[in-house]
Formats: structure tokens, C-alpha cells, sequence
């Protein structure tokens, strides 16, 4: 994982410094819909997945109907972005890029969620960041074709890599012709929501800059971000995965709370250092940052670690009534985006401020929501599974 996100990390410099305006937009551009595609290429059915499988010995067993499911969704999703791509944002006449980008994308989805419930984790890693690993390379040997071509290039090598993993473990898998259960419709629409939700909060601040100010801010800003926040994102996603697994064996309010600040804390001190490094790298980087970024930028990493530990305990015993009050929350707060334009100016300072804001009113909603359950509302609160 750390050297898929040093690879990552690479290749958005030397994108930056050996690409054409032109061609780094566009690299740009294959970064947001790899993290938009990466969160709802499945439309949440993935969730569906995980949720009606079941684990015996080796093996993974599903019914048929989750895999018509996944396939259908997927391909729903591949129509909507290449649309959406195509007449309303960056207007992409590559439509065959977008197309494949997505559905190679959901290969890599399935192939990690695959190993991962099998207990693989070495394969499930690989085959979630193999991508970002040949990225790099395809970038050195291709960048003068252009950020289309050498992307396409390293997804089609790493869709062979992981369709041949699917292949010669395909024994593993199961597919039964029972039928899901009753309520998988409405499972669906919530794990969607829940999925769209923070898809639109971890990318819907790049489409507000390309759509009202220009391609060449589109660029200076996913390039800001991706330098400045995602090795943080990337921290707190680490820190709600171990986090989940602790709490399903036992839970202590005080001792949860405790370490929650401990994170907050230590991530803030981190990203203080992150910062005053890329400051003083900013020339070589070609980094456009400014000394107003850091506290709205602080804010927002540490709100996005305390929100992954509250959401890993939300999601163990939270209702559907509850995420769907969240996830309502989440979206009308979200709404006020689109009203900025017309208000405010639209500068870096201004969208990393209302995103910030928009994260910590979920981390507020899904605090208040804790609360509201029962096993979690003691103060001192202590249970232990089975």
C-alpha cells in the first residue's frame, strides 16, 4: 500500500513537470474519474456483495442474482459517466476512454472485495493498487503520447493482471441459484446513497472548480490535492479499516474516545510537518501553495480521521433510519455547493473551507447519531462480541 502511494505520489509530479498544459489536465481528469469510478462503480451493489455471500472453508458462495446485479449496475454506471463526462463536465470526445476506465476500474473493485472476504489480503492489495504501481512506469516510457494513452495503457496491464488472478483462483467462488433476500432492494438504495454521499464529498470540490473557474484551476487544484490531502485521506481510510476490525471484538466509550484524540492529534501534527515540507518543495513541485491553505486543509484531515473512527462504529449498529437521516443530511448540506458561484468567489481557500465544513457536518451527524444508540449512549459504555 505505501509503495502504490509513493508511486501514485510520483507520477503526479512527473506528470506535472514533463506533460503540456494540455495533456496534465487531462492526467487530471483520469485521477478524478479513477476516484469517483473507485467509489460508485457498482452504484453500491458491491455492498451486496460482501453483505449476501457466505464464507465456507475456502471458498465464497452468492447467489447468481447478486452477480446479474453487479454486472447491470456497473455497466448503468459506465453509460451515466460517459454521458455526464461527455456533454456536461470536461466534455471528454474520448468517450471510449471513459467507457473502458470504468469498466476496468470495476474489475479492480471486484478482484479487491474478492480477496479481501477470502482473507487474502496480499492479493487484495495487489490487485487494488497494481494500477498505481505500472502507472508510473507507462508514464516514463509513454508521456509523450500523452496522459490518455500511457493511463489507458497501465489500466489494460493491470485488468490482465487481475482478470488472470480471478482465473486461476476461480474455484473459490460459488455462484448458487438460490435468490437474495427480500429486502436487497432497499440494502441496495441505502449502501448507494451512503457511497454517492462520499463520493460527491471527496471529489464533487474538483467539478465546482472545472465548471466555474477553468481547466487550468481544475488542474493547479487536483494537483494541490492530491499532494497536499490524499496522503491523508489515504491515512484516515487505514485508520476506519483497523478501526472496524477492533470494535466488532469490543468496545469502551472512554478508551474509543481516548484514541480518537490520540489520532486527531498525532494526524495533526503529521500533516503540520507534510506541509512545511511541501512548502519548502514547492518550487521544485510546481506547487501552488499558499500559507491560507493550511489551516482550512488541517481542519479538514483531521475532521475526515475523526469521522473514519465514528463511522466504523456507526456502521456496526446503526439503522437504516439512521444512515438515511445522515446520508439526507449530507446531501442538503452538499446542495450549497452549487450555490457558491453565485455568492462567493470560487477561489482554492473558498471550496477547501466549504468542503471542510461539509465534512465536519457529517462528522456532527454521525456523532449525534452514536449517541442515539443504545449499546454506545453510556458514558460508560463497554461491551465485548459473542
Amino acid at each position: 500500500m505505501v509503495a502504490s502511494a509513493a508511486s501514485y505520489f510520483l507520477a503526479s509530479i512527473f506528470s506535472k513537470k514533463y506533460m503540456s498544459e494540455e495533456d496534465f489536465y487531462y492526467w487530471n481528469v483520469f485521477v478524478t474519474l479513477m476516484s469517483v469510478s473507485y467509489s460508485f462503480c457498482f452504484l453500491g451493489a458491491e455492498q451486496l456483495f460482501l453483505r449476501f455471500g457466505h464464507r465456507e472453508g475456502n471458498q465464497y458462495s452468492l447467489s447468481k442474482d447478486t452477480v446479474r446485479v453487479l454486472l447491470i449496475s456497473n455497466a448503468i454506471y459506465c453509460v451515466l459517466i460517459t454521458l455526464i463526462t461527455y456533454f456536461f463536465v470536461f466534455e471528454i470526445e474520448e468517450y471510449w476512454y471513459t467507457a473502458s476506465l470504468t469498466l476496468m476500474a470495476g474489475v479492480f473493485v471486484f478482484t479487491y472485495n474478492y480477496f479481501r472476504i477470502l482473507g487474502k489480503f496480499f492479493l487484495s492489495q495487489l490487485s487494488n493498487n497494481m494500477w498505481k504501481l505500472i502507472l508510473l512506469i507507462a508514464l516514463v516510457f509513454l508521456h509523450e503520447y500523452g496522459a490518455l494513452v500511457s493511463s489507458f495503457v497501465a489500466l489494460s496491464a493491470s485488468t490482465v493482471f487481475c482478470l488472470v488472478l480471478l482465473y486461476y483462483h476461480r474455484s473459490l467462488l460459488v455462484v448458487l441459484s438460490e435468490k437474495q433476500p427480500g429486502d436487497w432492494i432497499k440494502l441496495w438504495f441505502g449502501f448507494g446513497l451512503s457511497l454517492l454521499c462520499l463520493m460527491l464529498l471527496n471529489n464533487l470540490d474538483r467539478f465546482l472548480v472545472e465548471t466555474t473557474v477553468s481547466k487550468s484551476s481544475f488542474s493547479s487544484y487536483t494537483y494541490l490535492y492530491t499532494l497536499l490531502i490524499l496522503p491523508f485521506s489515504i491515512v484516515s481510510s487505514y485508520v476506519g479499516f483497523k478501526e472496524i476490525v477492533r470494535l466488532k471484538k469490543e468496545y469502551s466509550r472512554r478508551k474509543f474516545y481516548s484514541k480518537t484524540l490520540i489520532i486527531v492529534l498525532l494526524v495533526a501534527l503529521l500533516f503540520s510537518a507534510w506541509y512545511l515540507a511541501l512548502y519548502f518543495a514547492s518550487p521544485f513541485l510546481e506547487l501552488e501553495l499558499e500559507g491560507a491553505y493550511f489551516i482550512p486543509c488541517l481542519i479538514l484531515v483531521c475532521v475526515k480521521c475523526g469521522y473514519s473512527m465514528f463511522s466504523s462504529l456507526f456502521g456496526l449498529k446503526a439503522s437504516a433510519s439512521q444512515m438515511l437521516r445522515a446520508n439526507i443530511s449530507t446531501l442538503i448540506a452538499m446542495s450549497s455547493a452549487f450555490i457558491m458561484p453565485f455568492y462567493f468567489q470560487v477561489t482554492f481557500v473558498n471550496v477547501i473551507c466549504l468542503f471542510a465544513g461539509f465534512w465536519i457536518l457529517r462528522l456532527i451527524a454521525f456523532w449525534h447519531a452514536v449517541q442515539r444508540i443504545e449499546e454506545y449512549s453510556s458514558s460508560q459504555a463497554v461491551f465485548k462480541a459473542g
